[in-house]
């Protein structure tokens, strides 16, 4: 029997042996916690809590579909494939595309199907299958499949770990990698059976293929992209920081200081150093070094540089076409820009970074370390191999790093310090701390002393005083922003009306103030 004839059987009531599943998924049971949509009347989440086990589960819930709508949904898929000679991917408007194209389809053969058919194609033709909800839930960072008949995972803003409803047969799994992969504009297969890429939206994809390089089989983990980048307004938001510490970094990053932000994984630093790199002048020109696009700023000055992967023989050590970090660090001190942002330093591309900082330019970038020694202690071992009388051209380190405060984990600025220089005598790196948290207060202390703002204060013929009195006023400029709602666009916006007239902007703060009384406690 054909799938002609089967779609005429299944329209007419008759029965068929079904030809697709309704979706290789688990029953989740437990007490309902929070539903939100997704897409409303499509899709949305169900956050249970299975009160035996102790945990919480994550259900996605999509169009139910009798065997009537399935067999339609299969006979469209089939027939889009063997008929459709458009790339959807490369159309302006892909929705729109496939919508003609759909519509075409059931013209032509006389079906009806409703909106949810159309949810499903437009889900697996153009959007990510099974796990499209994950992707669209902006309450979802991560995003984690550990191989075949084995649940995805999430990490929630709300809830972190979260197993979900949605598991892969492995023959599923293997072909979704692959498209993944395609998504990526990469190639993954027996032979590169090991991927890290950017998916269109931005989102950073890891991927292993079949069982070549984990027992399991096929794998995957995607870091979902931040469609609106974080501003330091949202990160003294979720108490990441305070406004005096932004405000110190506003000032280092006006003055060109050179900054480090070091931490373990997903403890933030490119979160971090992304919103840091909004307090740049917006006409200077910048050159950003990725291996994967992370970094997103609305400068117009900007040079987007990523490495690339080479392709056949081996010479040298390196694949034929390579170009790597420091390949593009090199290529960057040619164009001449005022700062340079590397995502992140971990071989000899930080030897070129650190010259840089040496010559006059600014370099911001990642690496990874838990503590302001252990950065040193990396900065100057294999393989990054970093001369000491370098290392004091950095000058400040910022430690994040993930907690567990009040069973839940929460992103912190740990510490940041300034490098001060080397001790003469003993050879030391000299290090002062200008910030600390304290978890016994969940509050964060200034030391009272930067000799980074007493150097910037003489540098400018100002007095200390007077340099301080400037770093609390940046601090209630960002606390009136908060007060304002002020969006992503109008940051840097008022950022840069700040440097160039900002009696105007500390008019409208002081206005404010004397209008609410000056407190500002609730918006913190």
């Amino acid at each position: 029997m054909g799938l002609k004839d089967r779609i005429k059987d299944a329209l007419l009531g008759k029965k068929t042996k079904p030809m697709v599943k309704r979706g290789f998924q688990i029953d989740v049971e437990g007490r309902l916690v929070e539903a939100y949509d997704i897409e409303k009347g499509f899709s949305k989440v169900e956050i249970l809590f299975d009160d035996e086990n102790d945990e919480y589960f994550y259900k996605v819930i999509e169009p139910e579909l009798s065997d009537r709508d399935l067999y339609i949904l299969e006979f469209i898929k089939d027939t889009m494939l063997k008929t459709i000679h458009v790339d959807i991917e490369k159309a302006e408007n892909k929705v729109e595309t496939l919508w003609e194209i759909f519509q075409k389809i059931i013209t032509d053969y006389d079906i009806n199907a409703d909106s949810r058919i159309f949810y499903y194609i437009r889900r697996d033709f153009i959007e990510y299958g099974k796990i499209t909800v994950l992707m669209k839930d902006p309450l979802l960072e991560d995003i984690s499949c550990d191989g075949p008949y084995i649940p995805v995972y999430v990490y929630h803003k709300n809830y972190e770990h979260l197993k979900t409803n949605i598991v892969f047969e492995e023959y599923e799994l293997d072909s979704f990698v692959i498209k993944l992969a395609q998504k990526a504009g990469k190639h993954i297969s027996v032979a590169d059976p090991i991927l890290d890429a950017a998916l269109p939206d931005g989102s950073r994809l890891q991927a292993t293929y079949g069982r070549e390089v984990t027992a399991s089989g096929s794998t995957f983990t995607i870091r979902k992209f931040q469609e609106i980048p974080f501003t330091v307004l949202d990160l003294i938001k979720y108490n990441t920081i305070n406004p005096q510490m932004a405000a110190y970094y506003w000032l280092m990053v006006e003055n060109k200081m050179n900054i480090v932000f070091a931490g373990g994984t997903a403890s933030g630093k490119t979160t971090m150093l992304n919103a840091i790199c909004l307090f740049i002048p917006f006409n200077v020109k910048i050159v950003s070094i990725e291996d994967t696009r992370e970094v997103s700023l609305p400068h117009p000055n900007w040079i987007k540089s990523v490495t690339r992967e080479g392709s056949g023989e081996i010479v040298g050590g390196r694949r034929i076409g390579e170009v790597d970090m420091y390949d593009l660090l090199r290529a960057a001190l040619r164009q001449r820009p005022e700062y340079i942002i590397v995502g992140e330093i971990r071989g000899k591309e930080a030897v070129v970074a650190f010259q840089a900082m040496a010559t006059g330019h600014v370099v911001y970038t990642t690496m990874h370390a838990d503590s302001v020694s252990s950065v040193i202690h990396r900065l100057e071992s294999e393989p990054i191999n970093i001369p000491r009388i370098l290392i004091q051209n950095l000058h400040v380190v910022s430690i994040q790093k993930m907690l567990s405060l009040g069973g839940k984990r929460q992103r912190k600025v740990d510490e940041i310090a300034e490098i001060i220089g080397i001790d003469p005598a003993t050879k030391d790196v000299l290090v002062n701390t200008v910030f600390k948290y304290d978890e016994s207060i969940n509050d964060f202390i200034f030391s009272g002393r930067s000799y980074l703002l007493e150097n910037i204060a003489k540098v400018k013929g100002v007095s200390v005083e007077e340099i301080f009195e400037e770093m609390e006023n940046r601090a209630r400029v960002l606390q009136w922003m908060m007060h304002k709602g002020v969006s992503y666009d109008e940051f840097t916006v008022i950022v840069n009306k700040y440097y160039k007239n900002k009696e105007s902007i500390m008019e409208e703060v002081n206005a404010l103030e004397t209008y609410s009384g000056g407190d500002y406690e609730d918006i913190r």
